[in-house]
């Protein structure tokens, strides 16, 4: 057998390993099912609409996403409680249930998301093939991506994992990057290799820590191809299967 040219190889979760059934995802009636499944809630909110907490919690997310100046990452229970207390008294209770709520909310989300097809194929030839694996997540809500593992029983593939909402650093902070490969053995930074969908997250992120990148690139990234004109990005594969060709 040939040299490996990766020793190790970290892969991004949602959009590389799995995906969430869109078809069958309406972010807003998602939050409203949510919403009301505490009807201890109307208690609390007094001055504000169902419509109002929705429509800024959502708006809060997006701003904290594509916040340029930070790359911290938030919690998603914090933002809820933020939405929920301007329209009533801060307590410790209504914190508790913001928590209960997105709690709920990933959790209801969970039989939306699937696996891509020959994942577990292709994992079994990566661990085959003694390549140390981490998973290295842009994931606010972590419970929820320690969900996702388990559903699929892939947590014993991977020497290392790490959620952004764990670390509280997102991706395409060095410090994601660095947790993910704290205490691995490799030969060198050009001997680790991320594969991702997100090019400012997964693609800049990996080249500006000094390890190599792999776009995974889909019909559903069209809008994306703007963005790939300011890198210089010639690794790509469609879907996860394809690994094991490119490596």
């Amino acid at each position: 057998m040939s040299p490996k040219n990766f020793d190790v190889i970290s892969l991004d979760l949602f959009n590389t390993l799995v995906y969430v059934d869109r078809s069958s995802f309406d972010l807003y009636s998602h939050m409203e099912k949510a919403l009301l499944e505490f009807p201890r809630l109307q208690q609390y909110i007094t001055d504000i609409t169902m419509d109002n907490i929705i429509t800024d919690y959502y708006s809060s997310v997006r701003q904290k996403i594509h916040d340029k100046e930070t790359e911290r990452e938030f919690r998603n229970d914090e933002i809820l409680y933020e939405v929920l207390k301007s329209s009533t008294e801060i307590s410790s209770e209504l914190s508790t249930l913001a928590t209960e709520i997105i709690q709920f909310y990933f959790e209801s989300a969970l039989p939306l998301i699937h696996a891509f097809p020959g994942l577990i194929k292709t994992l079994d030839y990566l661990k085959e093939n003694e390549y140390t694996l981490v998973l290295t997540s842009n994931h606010s809500w972590a419970p929820n991506g320690w969900d996702v593992l388990r559903k699929y029983d892939i947590i014993s593939y991977f020497d290392q994992v790490v959620f952004s909402g764990d670390l509280g650093w997102r991706k395409p902070s060095p410090k994601v990057f660095s947790a993910a490969l704290s205490g691995l053995s490799y030969r060198s930074k050009e001997h680790v290799l991320h594969v991702g969908d997100e090019i400012v997250a997964d693609i800049k992120g990996a080249l500006s820590f000094g390890i190599k990148a792999l776009w995974v690139y889909s019909s559903q990234d069209e809008s994306k191809k703007e963005k790939i004109k300011d890198f210089d990005i010639h690794n790509t594969i469609t879907n996860i299967t394809e690994l094991p060709h490119y490596l």
